[in-house]
């Protein structure tokens, strides 16, 4: 299975309520195709955060925990 560009919002740009709901759609999206295709192997390509230019090595590591969960 292949994951591109997730995007996941931060800090600085967006409304807590539109980030909320994203990662709770991106969740469920992950977790449906998980259980219908069975995958053996998962890629993820591309951006993993919306503010990757702007944020220093500790933000970056905390998107990298919110993106596991």
């Amino acid at each position: 299975m292949v994951i591109a560009d997730t995007h996941l919002l931060g800090s600085r740009n967006g409304h807590w309520l539109d980030k909320l709901q994203r990662e709770w759609q991106m969740y469920r999206a992950f977790q449906t195709a998980m259980t219908l295709h069975k995958p053996e192997l998962v890629f993820v390509l591309g951006d993993l955060t919306d503010e990757g230019l702007y944020c220093s090595e500790e933000e970056f590591n905390y998107y990298i925990r919110r993106f596991y969960r």
